[in-house]
């Protein structure tokens, strides 16, 4: 697995929390996140032992929780201003 298939990662999931936060409360949002990449971690990265890889998914899951809440801010800007 190389640093591209981790970014294809982070993509995925973000894209897919941001689907869900269309049938689920925000709230729950972060910890699908989470759970789901600690998935990933288990069942697709192959950097070292099983620990190493859950904490790589783990990082991930939560990593792309912020990457969707920092998109969020400029665009709410953004839209503001338009109206």
């Amino acid at each position: 697995m190389t640093m591209i298939d981790v970014t294809i990662v982070i993509v995925f999931m973000a894209g897919l929390s941001a689907m869900l936060k269309f049938y689920m409360p925000d709230k729950y949002v972060p910890a699908i996140n989470f759970l789901i990449g600690i998935a990933v971690g288990y069942f697709y990265i192959d950097f070292g032992t099983v620990r190493e890889n859950l904490m790589y998914g783990a990082l991930i899951g939560l990593g792309t929780g912020g990457f969707i809440d920092m998109a969020s801010v400029p665009l709410a800007k953004i839209k503001g201003k338009l109206m």
